[in-house]
C-alpha cells in the first residue's frame, strides 16, 4: 500500500450522529491505505466496524472534544502521505492514487474542495468563491483555502503543528493561514462531478415524501460546521482580515 516507501495514512474526526456515514467513509478508504486514524468526539461506545488492525481510534472522553481538529491529533507521529478526510463523504476506489498523482504535480496541500477570498473581504461565508467537492472542477486551481475533508499532503515535508488550531471546527481556515505564512501552495484539483459523494445525499429515498422527511431530519439532527457558524463567523472573518494580503484575488488555472 505504501508509495515511494511512504505510508498512506488517513485521519478522520467524527461525531456520534454520523456513525453510519463514518462506516461508509471508512469502507470506501480501508483498502487504499496503510492506516486510518479516527478521533471519536463524544462517542459513548466504539462502533464494531472500527475493530480492524488498520484502524487506530481515540475517544474524546480520554482526551477532550477536539471537533474537526481531531483529524490532526495524530500529526506529530505521521511521516508519510497524510490524507485528512470527513466522516460523511464516500471516496472513490481510485481516490488515493488520484490525489497522489496531483500531489506529485503540485506539492503543498491538494484538495478536491476549496475557495478563493474575494476582495474587498467582508465575511468568511459570503466573500469567497467556492470550488465544491461534489461539483465538476474544470482544471487544477490555485486557491487561498483548501477543504481539509478531502485534502492530502506529504507529512514528511510539511509539519503542521497541533498548536496551530486555536479554535475547534475551524481547521480549514487555520490550514489556509499556515500555508500563507509558510508559502505553501494550495491547490483544488480537477475532477468530475460526483467523483466524491455525500453519504446523506446518496442515501435519500426516491420516494418524494420519504425524501422530504429525510432532508428535514438531516437538517434538524445532523451536526455540521456550516450550521454551527453560518450566523456567527466573526472569528473566521477576523482571522482572514488579520492575515491580509492574500496572494490570490482571482482563480489561477494551473493546467
Amino acid at each position: 500500500m505504501s508509495k515511494n516507501n511512504k505510508k498512506i495514512i488517513v485521519s478522520i474526526a467524527s461525531v456520534p450522529t454520523r456513525m453510519e456515514a463514518l462506516k461508509a467513509s471508512v469502507q470506501s478508504l480501508i483498502n487504499q491505505v496503510d492506516c486510518i486514524n479516527i478521533y471519536l468526539n463524544n462517542y459513548q461506545y466504539i462502533p464494531g466496524f472500527l475493530k480492524n488492525p488498520k484502524i487506530n481510534f481515540f475517544r474524546s472522553q480520554d482526551y477532550r472534544d477536539l471537533g474537526d481538529i481531531g483529524k490532526f491529533y495524530f500529526i506529530k507521529n505521521i511521516k508519510g502521505y497524510h490524507f485528512t478526510c470527513d466522516d460523511d463523504i464516500i471516496y472513490p476506489p481510485n481516490y488515493v492514487d488520484f490525489m497522489l498523482s496531483k500531489l506529485k504535480l503540485h506539492n503543498g496541500f491538494v484538495s478536491c474542495h476549496g475557495a478563493i477570498f474575494n476582495m474587498p473581504f467582508k465575511s468568511f461565508y459570503k466573500s469567497k468563491t467556492v470550488f465544491h467537492f461534489r461539483k465538476k472542477i474544470e482544471s487544477d486551481i490555485s486557491v487561498d483555502l483548501v477543504g481539509t475533508g478531502v485534502m492530502a499532503y506529504d507529512a514528511s515535508k510539511i509539519k503542521v503543528p497541533l498548536t496551530l488550531f486555536e479554535n475547534k471546527n475551524m481547521a480549514d481556515i487555520y490550514i489556509a493561514i499556515f500555508a500563507k505564512r509558510k508559502n505553501i501552495k494550495c491547490t483544488v484539483v480537477k475532477h468530475n462531478e460526483f467523483f466524491l459523494k455525500d453519504y446523506y445525499i446518496e442515501n435519500l429515498s426516491k420516494n418524494y415524501f420519504i425524501r422530504l422527511f429525510q432532508k428535514f431530519k438531516n437538517k434538524l439532527m445532523l451536526e455540521n460546521i456550516y450550521k454551527q457558524f453560518k450566523n456567527n463567523h466573526k472569528i473566521q472573518t477576523d482571522l482572514v482580515k488579520e492575515n491580509k494580503l492574500w496572494s490570490l484575488y482571482n482563480s489561477t488555472k494551473l493546467d
